[in-house]
């Protein structure tokens, strides 16, 4: 007896669904190179890099929020030891994560930053090694690692491997970023998540409010930082839909 699957669980859609994320996480990189010329970001203007990520994380976890909202889901049950969870995984995930990442997206180019994120995932196995007692490393792990971790760097040398550019607020920043993620991520699995019946729709209702709440972690003003507000340039493309970002006097509301 054939049984009717749903569209989400047929497993071409799956693929589809996936590589379509993909696709979307690949864009991130030159949507933020691009950002920085739109708004007209200055390489130099760290302030205004950390708060365009934030604007644009609490606008996506507004966003998903929303959705949720839509869809019916309890985006409000969550407990106070929930809600003290889910600040720690928006400071450390979000907010921690994207100032290094931003910053270091600044200082090097938008391939470079897309494989030396890759690291991420030699780091994930790495701690996890100190984490999980099941998931110990062997020496097929250790190889793999070794060579993945080589072949990253390989892309710093130049055309005749006799030159290594490796600069620490670019590239090591993006590889500091990609640390961070793999460390909260294991932090959410080992310590903040529950096994019970709805724990998909609270881990779902949970990445949307981290995005929401480290996006504001990355909005705020820092103290001794010109304050930076949202204002509309016609001039700029796509400047009537997004706004700019700039620099306003210290003493000028957000």
């Amino acid at each position: 007896m054939k049984t009717n699957l749903s569209l989400f669980t047929q497993p071409k859609f799956v693929w589809l669904c996936a590589a379509f994320c993909c696709l979307l996480w690949g864009s991130a990189y030159p949507a933020i190179k691009n950002g920085y010329e739109i708004f007209q970001i200055a390489t130099d203007d760290l302030p205004g890099k950390i708060v365009f990520a934030g604007y644009r994380f609490v606008i996506a976890g507004a966003l998903l929020l929303l959705f949720a909202m839509l869809q019916g889901k309890p985006i409000g049950r969550l407990s106070r030891r929930q809600y003290s969870q889910l600040v720690v995984l928006g400071s450390t995930q979000t907010a921690l994560q994207y100032v290094f990442f931003y910053i270091g997206l600044a200082y090097t180019t938008g391939v470079k930053g897309s494989i030396m994120n890759a690291t991420g995932t030699f780091f994930s196995v790495l701690l996890a090694h100190f984490i999980y007692k099941n998931d110990r490393l062997s020496m097929n792990k250790i190889v793999g690692c070794v060579v993945g971790f080589a072949g990253v760097m390989v892309v710093n040398f130049n055309t005749q491997l006799m030159d290594f550019n490796f600069s620490w607020l670019g590239d090591g920043f993006v590889v500091i970023a990609a640390f961070i993620l793999s460390a909260a991520t294991l932090l959410w699995q080992t310590h903040f998540a529950d096994r019970r019946s709805d724990y998909h729709d609270r881990l779902a209702t949970g990445h949307r409010w981290c995005d929401a709440d480290g996006g504001g972690l990355l909005g705020r003003r820092t103290p001794g930082v010109p304050r930076l507000g949202i204002g509309g340039d016609p001039e700029l493309p796509g400047a009537a839909v997004l706004g700019r970002f700039r620099a306003l006097e210290p003493a000028a509301e957000i």
